[in-house]
Formats: structure tokens, C-alpha cells, sequence
């Protein structure tokens, strides 16, 4: 029985009993025991095939409106080729027949000699211009669509919300796949035409028949009976040490652990240790098992059978022979022999497409798959409240887990409750891990609470549309993402309506702290830091080519800037986006990890100035700087708000943000502040 239970092979695995375990090697290799490639329902699902027909018209659509003349002649190439054996055989038959006329009576028409000969000479002309042509115009038609696809994909990848993208179970295929697919379907459509334009040739030939085309069917079948178990799925797996820990090391050649590796002197302990772990390792084998399981499942009578069935089309005609010598000439011998070649081709290619039909419309699918979303937009459109105000936040019992999350506590924040009025500026502090970035991703709605409300002006911040509420809201982070854009680009971009006007990018540069940076750039903001690599090089090994390799080594080349300077670009597209007037609230993270004491304070108080009309939240370790100028200070501890109230109250209370501030403060005052120096008793 399937819900039964065999010994596990792997420590917490459990196997079910129609699972077949075995061990190849190193690997274990998980089967099922019922699986028959061969079965009907399998080879022919017919109800899969029939609700993919319409994403097969929708690509076959889309690549036609693209470049309909290439697509045409894309087709014509395919059919021709299609058609292009049975026609080399029909001629070649023609061309037998009438040199065996000629030959044996030593005299006669020549001309059926001649046309043959002239048919053949048109067929090779054909054929090389149909492969010229394919060679030429067909790469532009691939181009184009991968380029149409890329679009597609694009669009659909930004669709998804940060939630989504991250729970994200199916894999988006590559833009190639598009045309990769709709070659797959004209393959499909060529091959159909090949065996039908093949049998209908047979069928009408004197030593052809029904008979012959069924002996030839027998070939192709056994071979496909012989590979059916290769496409079985299939799970395998290693728990040998001594493999995982090579691929772990092989792992630390990459760059990001280059500088690691040299500062601390790590070179020769890796290889020492990649050698112990090899030699312990021994001649175990680590190739991928499914070649070897191949071999050990191929049984040799198969193999013999196989090789029979391919000579059965020879042996009926051989039998035909002695039974009746008058009838067979050797042309209709060659003839036959070539008709059984391109028949069995044929049909083989026809299998071939049916074992991987499947595959191919899984990706049509994937293509115009459109993934559920996991924040539910809105209904409402957001609007400003009235008084120029800013936003206001009202939490009620608010908790939140990460989807996925494997901590032992679970929620990131537990039963909060607070009230955020419009117009205040709020500073969140704590410990790293609790909570503070969490509670500022639930704000800007990234992901939606748990469990209990939340409200932004008095509604339920789900209710809300998100590009609205979008639209309403800056946040500067502590990611330091700059995109692969000119710099002024990556500024503009946090304003993308106004992301051509080079006055208000300039002001942003400088609030943001980064026109120095910029000014000492050649290029300025023209400047793309991570370029688009597009220059290669071919065949530059010998020493002649010193020229060539400088230039290449000139192009697209990368400009490196400190953790600094690419906080202070961030922070440009931060002020860029507070040029917009409908911006009402400004969510700020950790945005001075990497800046000096100077350009810490300097930025705080260029956003500061920013805050008319505005809520504006704070999330910091160094808050000495903010705490004093805070409407609302709100403490956070493994996930749960402990205190909340103004810098005065909080030292008073002599709790947690009293214990944090007397820590950065120490470093700078004899006693901590907020407590008596004599006495160690807080003080107001």
C-alpha cells in the first residue's frame, strides 16, 4: 500500500512503500515502482495537451505579429525540410528505375535519366539555400522574440509584491523559451508532415503496403520500450560527508569570499583541507547517478531485439524475392531500403516529440502563468488627509511572522498597540532583531500584519489601493541597492515622473550628501557604476594582440565606491522623492550604518527639514541625534514595544531606552546621562 512505510535511508526521511530506494554510489536514488514511460495515459495526455491550446495559440500569436514575413519563411524552411526526404527518395527512385531501363536494354530515352538528374540538382540547390536563409534571417526572428519575451516576463515579475516573489513556488522561464517553444511546436508540426508525406509514399508504391509500414513500426517502438525507463522520475541525494564538505569548499573560490580569504591568510588551509576531504572521499562514485542507473536497468535481450526489429523491412523484402524473383529489381530494393530509413526516422521523431510534448507546453504555460498575489489590493484610492497633516497610524494587537519562518518564537512582533498622530516625527529603537525594521515594513504595507489591525488614517491599511497609498510614501532603507542605471537615473528614479529634469536630480545629489561623490566622478552623473557587460574577447592568446586585449580591458569597466558614498547616492533618490507633493509619510531605516559622525547628523538634519506636512519614522541605532527633536519615541524588545513616550519621560522611567542611551552616551560624559553621578539615580 502506498500510505505504507519501509526503513528510511536518511536520518528523518521516510520512504513510502510504492517508493523504491536504492544506492548508487554515493548517491540514494529514490524511484517510483510503477512507473511504465510507455503508458498511454502517460505518452498521450490528451486533457493536458487540450487546455494548453490556448497559450499555444497566444505564442504562435505573439511570434507571428512580431515579423510576420520571417515568420512565413520560417515556416516555408520547415516544410520544406519536412518534405525534403520523401522528395530526395521519390527522384532517386525515378532515377534508378530509369538507369536500370537504360542499362539493361543498353539504349533508350535519356530522358527520363535527365530530369531525374536535374530534379536532384534542384532538390540540393534548395536545400542550400533554405539553410543560408535560416542561417540569416532566422537569428533575427530569434532575437525579437526572446527580446518580446523578456518584456512579457519583465512585466509579469514586477507585478509581484516583495511577499510574493519571495513564496514564489514556480520558477519563471527564460525569455529564450518562448521561441524555444514555438520551435518546439513547428518541430512537432514538421515531424506529423514527414511521416504522413512518408507512409502516403509507401502505401502507393508497388512493394510498399500496410504490411511493410507496420514491419517498419516495429524499430522505433522496441527502441522506445528499451529507453522508456530513462525519463523516469526521479529523486536522489547524498549524505556523504566528505562530498558535501569538497562542494563547500569549492564554493569559497567565488569572489565574495576573496577578500576574507586573503586578510586572514586562508589559501593554504583550504587546500589542505580540500585534499584531506578528497583523499577520504576515494573512488566513490559521485557522477550523477542517472547514467549509471540507466546502464544497470538496460537488459541485453532487449538490445537484441531491437537490432532485429530494425532488419525486419530487409527480411520481408528478401522473402518477397524468393518468392516471387520477377517482380523485385535492385532499384525497388534501394528504393524500399530507403523508404524504411526515412520511415523509421520519421517515427522516432515523432516519439521524441511526444516524450518531451509534455515538457514543452509545462513551459508554454509557465509563460503566460499569472501568479496569485499575496497582498490583495485595495478599493479604496488614497488621498491626503485634509490640513496637510501627514499619515496616521493606529495599531491594534498587531503580531507578524515571516511566511516560511523557522525561529522557535515564530512572530517577529507580538501585541502591538500604538498610535502614530499625523505630522509627528517618530523614532523606533532596540536591539538588533527586535522588530524595529519589521514594524516599518508593515507600515509600508511589504506584507500585511499577522493578526490585529492596522489602520492608516482611521482604515484599514488593506483597503487601500496600493498604488496610492505607494505614491504617498518614501522610505529610505538600509539596502544600499543601486541599479545598473546612469547615476542619474538612479537619483530621477525616486521621483520617476520628473526622472528627465536635471535641476531638481542636482538639488537631490546635494541634499543627499552626495555631490562631492558625483563631482569626483569623470562622467558624473552620466556615470554607470555596475555597466552592462557586453564586450568580449575571441582568440586574443597570442602575444600579438596586446592592443586588442587593452581595449577590451578598457570597456565597461567598474567604478567601486565606499559604503559611504553609495549611502549618500541612496539617500539622493530619497530627496529626489521628497520633491513630490503628495508624498505624507517618510519611513527612514538605518539609513547612516556607513556614514561618518558628520554626515550622520548632516542627513538627519536635511530630512528633518523635510518633515512640513509629512510623518516621518525613524528606525536607528545611533539615535542621539533624533531622540531630542522625537514627538514619539518607541522602544522595541524581542518583537514587543516596552516603552514608548518622549526622550525626557523615557529617561525618567529608567528602563530599556534609558539602558541604550547611557551606553552610546558613556563614551562621551563622565556619568550617563539621566542619572545622578554620585548616586547612579536617574534624574530628568
Amino acid at each position: 500500500m502506498s500510505g505504507e512505510k519501509v526503513p528510511n535511508v536518511s536520518a528523518g526521511l521516510e520512504i513510502p512503500a510504492s517508493i523504491q530506494a536504492r544506492k548508487i554510489g554515493i548517491w540514494t536514488v529514490l524511484t517510483r515502482k510503477d512507473y511504465f514511460a510507455m503508458k498511454p495515459s502517460r505518452c498521450v495526455e490528451w486533457n493536458k495537451y487540450i487546455s494548453t491550446l490556448p497559450h499555444v495559440r497566444s505564442l504562435v500569436a505573439a511570434v507571428f505579429g512580431l515579423n510576420p514575413p520571417l515568420v512565413i519563411l520560417f515556416l516555408a524552411v520547415r516544410a520544406w525540410k519536412a518534405v525534403e526526404p520523401v522528395i530526395n527518395v521519390y527522384i532517386a527512385s525515378r532515377l534508378f528505375i530509369a538507369l536500370e531501363a537504360y542499362l539493361r536494354e543498353g539504349h533508350g530515352n535519356l530522358a527520363p535519366v535527365l530530369q531525374a538528374i536535374v530534379a536532384h540538382l534542384v532538390c540540393v540547390l534548395a536545400r542550400a539555400l533554405t539553410s543560408s536563409l535560416q542561417t540569416s534571417a532566422i537569428p533575427k526572428l530569434t532575437k525579437q522574440t526572446e527580446m518580446y519575451f523578456q518584456e512579457h516576463l519583465m512585466r509579469e515579475n514586477l507585478r509581484y509584491d516583495v511577499q510574493t516573489l519571495q513564496q514564489c513556488k514556480t520558477q519563471m522561464p527564460s525569455a529564450y523559451m518562448g521561441w524555444h517553444c514555438f520551435e518546439e511546436i513547428c518541430e512537432a508540426c514538421s515531424n506529423i508532415l514527414s511521416l504522413f508525406t512518408i507512409v502516403t509514399s509507401i502505401l502507393y508504391q508497388q512493394h510498399g503496403g500496410w504490411f511493410f509500414t507496420t514491419l517498419c513500426l516495429i524499430y522505433p517502438i522496441a527502441a522506445a520500450a528499451v529507453k522508456s525507463h530513462w525519463t523516469q522520475p526521479m529523486v536522489y541525494f547524498t549524505e556523504n560527508k566528505n562530498f558535501i564538505r569538497l562542494q563547500s569548499l569549492q564554493r569559497l573560490v567565488a569572489a565574495e569570499y576573496r577578500q576574507d580569504i586573503v586578510v586572514n591568510n586562508l589559501t593554504e588551509h583550504l587546500l589542505d583541507e580540500y585534499a584531506k576531504a578528497r583523499k577520504a572521499l576515494g573512488t566513490h562514485f559521485t557522477e550523477s547517478p542517472f547514467s549509471d542507473l540507466r546502464c544497470a536497468e538496460d537488459k541485453p535481450y532487449f538490445h537484441v531485439l531491437r537490432a532485429l526489429s530494425g532488419e525486419m523491412p530487409l527480411m520481408y523484402f528478401a522473402y518477397s524475392a524468393v518468392l516471387n524473383p520477377a517482380s523485385i529489381t535492385m532499384s525497388a530494393l534501394a528504393i524500399l531500403q530507403q523508404q524504411s530509413s526515412v520511415l523509421t526516422s520519421s517515427i522516432e521523431a515523432v516519439f521524441e516529440m511526444f516524450e518531451g510534448a509534455m515538457h514543452t507546453l509545462d513551459t508554454v504555460k509557465a509563460l503566460y502563468h499569472v501568479e496569485e498575489l499575496k497582498l490583495v489590493d485595495g478599493s479604496t484610492e488614497y488621498r491626503p488627509p485634509e490640513g496637510d497633516k501627514g499619515m496616521s497610524f493606529e495599531l491594534r494587537n498587531v503580531s507578524f511572522a515571516y511566511p516560511g519562518t523557522k525561529a522557535k518564537d515564530g512572530a517577529a512582533l507580538k501585541d502591538i498597540s500604538l498610535h502614530i498622530k499625523p505630522g509627528q516625527l517618530v523614532v523606533v529603537v532596540g536591539e538588533n532583531g527586535s522588530g524595529k525594521s519589521t514594524l516599518i515594513k508593515l507600515l509600508t504595507r511589504v506584507y500585511d500584519v499577522t493578526s490585529g489591525v492596522l489602520l492608516v488614517n482611521n482604515l484599514p491599511i488593506k483597503e487601500y489601493k496600493l498604488a496610492g497609498l505607494r505614491d504617498a510614501t518614501a522610505v529610505l532603507n538600509q539596502e544600499l541597492n543601486i541599479f545598473p542605471l546612469s547615476l542619474a537615473e538612479n537619483v530621477g528614479l525616486g521621483y520617476s515622473a520628473c526622472v528627465g529634469k536635471s535641476g531638481m536630480i542636482r538639488e537631490a545629489v546635494w541634499r543627499g550628501g552626495a555631490g562631492e561623490v558625483v563631482e569626483g566622478l569623470r562622467e558624473g552623473l552620466d556615470t554607470v557604476l555596475q555597466p552592462v557587460v557586453t564586450a568580449e574577447g575571441y582568440n586574443l592568446d597570442d602575444g600579438d594582440n596586446e592592443e586588442l586585449k587593452d581595449i577590451l580591458e578598457s570597456l565597461e569597466v567598474t567604478t567601486s565606491v565606499s559604503g559611504g558614498e553609495k549611502q549618500r547616492l541612496v539617500a539622493s533618490r530619497t530627496f529626489m522623492r521628497l520633491q513630490s507633493p503628495g508624498i505624507n509619510f517618510v519611513a527612514v531605516d538605518e539609513p547612516s550604518s556607513a556614514l561618518d559622525p558628520r554626515g550622520e547628523l548632516d542627513l538627519f538634519n536635511r530630512l528633518r527639514s523635510e518633515q512640513a506636512g509629512r510623518t516621518m519614522i525613524f528606525v536607528t541605532h545611533r539615535f542621539g541625534h533624533l531622540t531630542k527633536h522625537a514627538d514619539l519615541i518607541i522602544c522595541m524588545k524581542n518583537g514587543r514595544m516596552v516603552e514608548s513616550g518622549t526622550h525626557q519621560d523615557l529617561l525618567a522611567l529608567g528602563g530599556e531606552y534609558a539602558t541604550l542611551y547611557n551606553i552610546q552616551a558613556q563614551a562621551f560624559a563622565s556619568a550617563p546621562l539621566g542619572t545622578d553621578a554620585a548616586t547612579g539615580s536617574s534624574t530628568p
